[in-house]
């Protein structure tokens, strides 16, 4: 009886009807269903950015590697390589990654990538 008389004052409270309850219930749980598919859809976009952000950082923590080995030539090159084999294969490994994820070529920059940032926060706030 106590919930009854609490749907009741909900009921009332919210002008709803009883004969528009099912039909209000149904409009909710769809608007709900939407809202659920729009959040999945933005954390699959913030998990994709994240990967994105991990991938550069690290081929900006080695890319001038690869520029120096391009600068040098004869026996400074192989000297190069032999002293940041490591470093070199990283770098291979990285700039593989990035090209991946980006095919065109176009790699953002700190600009670009704060202007791709901000879309997705405005996006995520409509």
């Amino acid at each position: 009886m106590k919930v009854a008389s609490i749907a009741k004052n909900i009921i009332a409270e919210y002008g709803v009807e009883p004969e528009e309850i099912r039909n209000a219930a149904i409009s909710a749980y769809a608007h709900s269903r939407r809202l659920v598919s729009e959040l999945n859809n933005l954390k699959t976009e913030i998990e994709d950015l994240e990967v994105k952000l991990k991938v550069l950082k690290k081929y900006r923590d080695v890319k001038h590697y690869g520029e120096e080995l391009k600068a040098l030539s004869g026996r400074a090159e192989k000297k190069y390589r032999k002293d940041y084999s490591a470093e070199l294969a990283e770098y291979g490994k990285v700039r593989t990654q990035v090209f991946e994820l980006y095919p065109s070529g176009h790699i953002p920059t700190g600009k670009s990538w704060k202007r791709v940032s901000r879309h997705s926060v405005r996006s995520c706030r409509q």
